[in-house]
């Protein structure tokens, strides 16, 4: 892993946090080495001991199980074949999500250091993990710069929500390494065996219907598929209510979707009949 600082406030990090190495992925991404080519002191001083930089990725999250009812939250809706949940399950992911929120905050708001891990423009290119403020509500959150736009904007994904925007170059910042170990929380996931009515683009109605009825609240989702890109194919149940709502199912019903023949017959059970499915708390 390589990091660069940009200002004298080096002498401050280093005093806090220990000397400063340059620190290199092996082949397992999850394990870092020191590397051998650094050499001369100038160069090991230029080196932010814990600062992530290129060639370093997140965790992948656990796969969940297929065919088992588990507790999700949809995070990002784009339409209903590509939108983005958390799956809860049994880790205490939310719990842990949460701690890491509230530790980029206390970390990156103070001023003096956060300048310290400011991402030189050279670094913001595609693949690049970094820290920034999401611009609806000016919290800090993990991304990975998916595109370099132009010479001033970048556009980044929000790993732990799935939310994809431009941000300045110049609002990036060094993703510290303590920051890396949660595995990134948003799946890429789309709702199983259903298709929108007309051709291969979902109605602007369809993917607000689906919004609607997946946000803000827990959901009971089952896994049916992986695909080789590990998106998630998923059946969403809201449980909530004191009738379950099948949200695939109901999506068909209200003529936003179809159903693929070939796939109906997997569906879950509980989708040809009204039943009470309850998420283990």
């Amino acid at each position: 892993m390589l990091a660069v600082c940009l200002n004298k406030e080096i002498e401050l990090v280093t005093a806090k946090f220990g000397p400063m190495i340059r620190l290199v992925p092996s082949e397992d991404s999850d394990n870092l080495l020191i590397d051998p080519s650094v050499s001369s002191s100038t160069e090991k001083d230029s080196v932010l001991h814990d600062a992530v930089g290129p060639g370093v990725g997140y965790n992948k999250p656990a796969m969940p199980p297929l065919n088992k009812y588990i507790e999700m939250i949809v995070s990002q809706v784009y339409t209903p074949s590509d939108f983005f949940l958390q799956v809860m399950g049994t880790l205490n992911t939310g719990k842990r999500l949460e701690e890491l929120m509230d530790n980029l905050e206390e970390f990156y708001d103070v001023k003096e250091l956060s300048r310290t891990y400011l991402l030189p423009k050279a670094f913001a290119l595609p693949g690049q993990v970094a820290v920034c403020r999401f611009p609806n509500d000016q919290h800090w959150h993990r991304a990975r710069i998916t595109r370099v736009i132009d010479d001033n904007f970048v556009q980044v994904l929000f790993v732990d929500y799935g939310t994809s925007c431009a941000v300045l170059k110049s609002q990036l910042f060094f993703l510290a390494q303590r920051f890396l170990v949660l595995p990134y929380q948003a799946q890429s996931a789309t709702l199983f065996g259903v298709f929108p009515v007309n051709g291969d683009s979902w109605h602007v109605n369809a993917t607000k219907t689906f919004f609607n009825l997946t946000t803000a609240k827990r959901l009971c989702g089952v896994v049916m598929e992986v695909d080789k890109a590990q998106k998630l194919a998923v059946c969403l149940t809201d449980t909530n209510g004191p009738v379950d709502l099948h949200i695939n199912d109901y999506l068909v019903s209200s003529n936003f979707a179809k159903f693929c023949d070939e796939t109906k017959q997997l569906l879950p059970a509980e989708y040809n009949k009204v039943s009470k499915v309850m998420v283990a708390r």
